[in-house]
């Protein structure tokens, strides 16, 4: 991409994280900081769609797209500790409809989701029914990448969840922590980091 069209595509990406925070308002009031950290991840994620190799308006496109769409879940998990099913499964079919390849994105989808299943099971409390729901459009996501993205966001989504959960605790702050944040950002990461 040109560093023009990078430049106007990464400042309307942070337009639209910033909006697409205020859509949540059903479920919970965001702050300012709501705001400016979803505006500040989607130019973010835009900069680096943008400079991939393989680079085109609907890669970027795409990574706004589901940046804003983590972002706006991340606030509602982070002040409700919850995540609602009218976002969690409209993302999900919207992922598998624009999906390359839609039978490795429902694979990556089921297995994905069935693995936090799995985990919901064994460890009462570790990751709730709307985590897993969750799952079924970031496992699509990270199997769009490839496997070694699903590989990736599976091992680093836990990883950042009890590096959260740890300094909650260190500070003091007791209770459920929003699971969905730490795995949105490792699904993100993943498929936007190096080697993608």
């Amino acid at each position: 991409m040109t560093s023009i069209l990078l430049t106007a595509s990464t400042t309307a990406a942070v337009v639209v994280g910033m909006l697409a925070v205020g859509t949540v308002r059903r479920w919970t009031r965001p702050t300012a900081v709501d705001h400016a950290a979803i505006g500040v991840a989607c130019g973010c994620a835009a900069a680096i769609a943008g400079g991939l190799d393989h680079a085109t308006v609907g890669t970027v496109s795409a990574a706004v797209a589901v940046t804003a769409w983590a972002g706006a879940l991340c606030v509602v998990d982070g002040h409700r500790a919850r995540l609602p099913d009218d976002l969690t499964l409209p993302g999900a079919a919207a992922v598998l409809v624009a999906a390359d390849d839609p039978i490795a994105a429902t694979v990556g989808a089921l297995a994905y989701a069935s693995l936090h299943a799995a985990v919901a099971a064994a460890v009462r409390g570790s990751v709730g029914g709307g985590d897993v729901k969750l799952c079924l459009a970031l496992g699509a996501v990270g199997a769009g990448a490839g496997l070694d993205a699903w590989v990736t966001a599976a091992a680093l989504a836990p990883v950042l969840g009890l590096a959260v959960a740890g300094a909650a605790a260190a500070t003091g702050v007791r209770g459920p922590h929003p699971y969905g944040p730490a795995l949105c950002a490792a699904t993100l990461v993943a498929w936007l980091g190096p080697g993608t």
